[in-house]
């Protein structure tokens, strides 16, 4: 990765730990589905379906698509303390999180009430393709390797079983899961489940 050949807002924010002006972003008001990835290394950082119209001028998430994705830093510049959000692969300065986010019942009591506040520049959204778009992946408590994603039986039958397990594979290659198998066919649901490193049922 050459930094030098970033593009030079890019460069500011990312490297020089710069902020966008706020409102001026391209993802501020974006709606599409998707998943937002570093744009300087292409890491998943933040599904569409964690964002959220904080009104203040920035995109903001709930919280990441993949903790491991990113690193949080103590930031006391400016005069204030915050807590700084960056890209674990490639370092780039993304924003800032917050505790004045949402409260959703849906999160774990450590993750409630988060704001990411992220630059636009720093991101760039891969659409959610037409047959698994709108998927959340969500790792099983006490199943170490295990990670559950729901769809629904509409997805299956416009893809057809074979693409859908190829493409969901590819989408969650970076987490080092085998081949994906549709496991359970409910009416109206279907839950894939992806092991790291081996299927053990």
């Amino acid at each position: 990765m050459d930094k030098e050949k970033l593009p030079p807002e890019l460069y500011r924010v990312a490297y020089e730990k710069g902020t966008e002006v706020p409102f001026t972003g391209k993802y501020v008001h974006e709606k599409a589905e998707g998943m937002y990835r570093c744009a300087v290394c292409g890491s998943e950082l933040f599904s569409s379906e964690a964002k959220f119209d904080s009104g203040t001028g920035w995109p903001s998430f709930t919280e990441p698509a993949n903790l491991n994705n990113i690193e949080l830093k103590e930031d006391l510049s400016g005069g204030m303390r915050r807590t700084e959000v960056l890209c674990r692969k490639c370092g780039a300065h993304l924003g800032h999180v917050f505790d004045d986010g949402p409260r959703d019942g849906r999160l774990p009591a450590g993750r409630q009430g988060k704001r990411y506040c992220i630059n636009s520049v720093c991101l760039d959204l891969d659409p959610a393709s037409p047959w698994t778009g709108g998927m959340s992946l969500t790792e099983v408590p006490s199943r170490r390797s295990f990670f559950a994603v729901t769809i629904t039986a509409h997805q299956v039958a416009h893809a057809g079983r074979i693409r859908l397990e190829r493409e969901l594979g590819n989408r969650f290659a970076a987490l080092g899961a085998l081949p994906v198998t549709l496991i359970h066919l409910p009416r109206r649901k279907t839950t894939v489940i992806l092991v790291k490193s081996h299927f053990a049922f």
